[in-house]
């Protein structure tokens, strides 16, 4: 998975905005979920690159996160 430079600008921004709506609107106690372990290098273009098993963790992150602001 590559991201460049202003999908990497972006991915925090979307990640901060879940995780507050997940930290302000729930009473889960599995909210908000762990920060999974990213592993990543840098691309060419300016970007990064993400192994194929941190996508899914940092996929599955995202539905956790979306699933605390249900």
């Amino acid at each position: 998975m590559r991201i460049t430079m202003a999908r990497k600008g972006a991915l925090p921004i979307a990640l901060a905005l879940l995780l507050t709506g997940c930290a302000t609107s729930s009473i889960n106690p599995n909210c908000p979920p762990p920060v999974p372990r990213l592993e990543w290098s840098p691309a060419a273009d300016g970007g990064v690159s993400l192994s194929g098993e941190s996508t899914a963790r940092l996929l599955d992150y995202i539905d956790a996160l979306e699933r605390c602001t249900r």
